[in-house]
């Protein structure tokens, strides 16, 4: 089925497959729920695809579900990340990161909780790949601007190195100076 067409090794016939996905969703809304477990494995592997438009499209798949079937955003994001930020592809990681801000920047933090990802995204400030480095900096930016002190405080106790702990509070000064 649809599944197996989005895990093609050709990217023309996994974004076909992923618009048609799209275009279920939207018109299916909830309808669509059974078949999630089916999709969303083939949709985190795709996150580490070596094209960048299957990896955006993996994206776009993954808000579309978020918006038109899940009933809870939370739940849903815990359930794609499984696996994802301690993946051995890069690609797959920084992906990750990357749909917990994009999710975060959709739903805020009234709908959305993250803290239990703090954790593991502070891990990988000290990733041996520079993209998901930049990318677990990035994320944790995004939720300062959600969350706001908090997360300062949470880094704080969680012992990173001074070092890295030095440079996100430096990002997070600088968005505190922007607004």
């Amino acid at each position: 089925g649809l599944a197996s067409w989005m895990g093609s090794s050709n990217f023309k016939i996994s974004l076909s497959a992923m618009d048609i996905l799209i275009m279920m969703i939207i018109e299916l809304k909830d309808k669509f729920k059974p078949f999630l477990s089916t999709i969303v494995p083939v949709i985190r592997e795709k996150l580490g695809d070596a094209k960048e438009q299957v990896r955006e499209k993996s994206q776009m798949l993954l808000q579309q579900i978020m918006q038109d079937t899940v009933n809870s955003p939370q739940k849903f994001l815990e359930y794609v990340l499984e696996g994802v930020l301690s993946h051995k592809n890069w690609r797959v990681k920084e992906q990750g990161l990357l749909y917990i801000s994009r999710t975060l920047s959709f739903f805020g933090s009234g709908q959305i909780s993250v803290s239990k990802f703090v954790g593991k995204i502070c891990d990988m400030l000290g990733d041996a790949n520079a993209q998901v480095r930049s990318g677990a900096l990035d994320c944790l930016v995004e939720i300062y601007q959600h969350v706001g002190v908090k997360v300062r405080i949470d880094l704080s106790k969680r012992g990173l190195p001074a070092s890295k702990l030095q440079i996100v509070l430096k990002k997070f000064d600088e968005v505190d100076k922007l607004g």
